[in-house]
């Protein structure tokens, strides 16, 4: 127990999503996209990043995974919503990804 939280009692909070910054966003799927699912099945890459949406967004671009990002970034009216599109190679693999918006 730290020093902190014995004299007041409480733990602090961690960080919420509200205060993740849309640069802070983008560089962390950059980290994920380009470090952790290279190589990785689609059992794999559902357990890291959980169950693809089960949507028709973006069906007619072949994508086998889909997840939705957040709010779309760098619009002055936040409308829209970015998507995380995953494909497959012949054996299973991720292959490649794009971002989407709505």
């Amino acid at each position: 127990m730290s020093a902190s939280t014995a004299r007041s009692g409480r733990t602090r909070d961690p960080p919420t999503m509200s205060r993740v910054t849309s640069r802070q966003r983008q560089k962390m799927l950059a980290d994920v996209v380009k470090s952790v699912l290279p190589g990785r099945t689609r059992v794999e890459l559902e357990q890291i990043l959980g169950p693809s949406l089960e949507t028709s967004y973006f069906k007619s671009s072949g994508r086998d995974l889909i997840y939705v990002l957040g709010p779309q970034r760098d619009s002055y009216f936040v409308i829209d919503s970015e998507w995380l599109l995953i494909w497959l190679d012949k054996d299973g693999r991720f292959e490649r990804y794009a971002i989407a918006n709505d």
